[in-house]
């Protein structure tokens, strides 16, 4: 099944930021078909900057650990996966910026949740 998003693209002057208001699995750890809380089950975001219209080339690609902002350090104690839902359920939203000289006419985003089911989006700049 696919995965419930909503998201939107705002463009600035020099950046172009994906901000992810929703995302939900219709799956839960007991299988029971409850949905996880928002953003919990986002595992990655797949970004094609420059998409051509046929081919998805991955351009960038952000671990759920990434889009909170927690560094992998050799210092820092690595956070757990349980420790990792936590956080993103704290969120309201996501935001990814991105240059807008690295970006194309159109952006694709592919979304990935924890057990594997992907749901993809194209975006048109203007």
């Amino acid at each position: 099944r696919q995965p419930e998003v909503k998201s939107e693209i705002k463009t600035t002057k020099d950046k172009i930021m994906l901000k992810i208001k929703k995302f939900e699995s219709a799956y839960d750890q007991d299988e029971t078909g409850e949905k996880l809380k928002n953003f919990e089950s986002l595992a990655m975001v797949l970004v094609d900057l420059k998409y051509n219209g046929e081919q998805f080339l991955m351009s960038k690609y952000f671990f759920a650990q990434d889009l909170l902002g927690i560094k992998n350090k050799n210092e820092e104690e690595e956070k757990s996966d349980d420790e990792i839902r936590k956080e993103l359920q704290k969120r309201k939203e996501i935001v990814i910026e991105f240059d807008s000289k690295e970006c194309g006419k159109e952006i694709v985003a592919i979304y990935v949740d924890i057990y594997g089911n992907e749901f993809r989006e194209v975006f048109k700049l203007k």
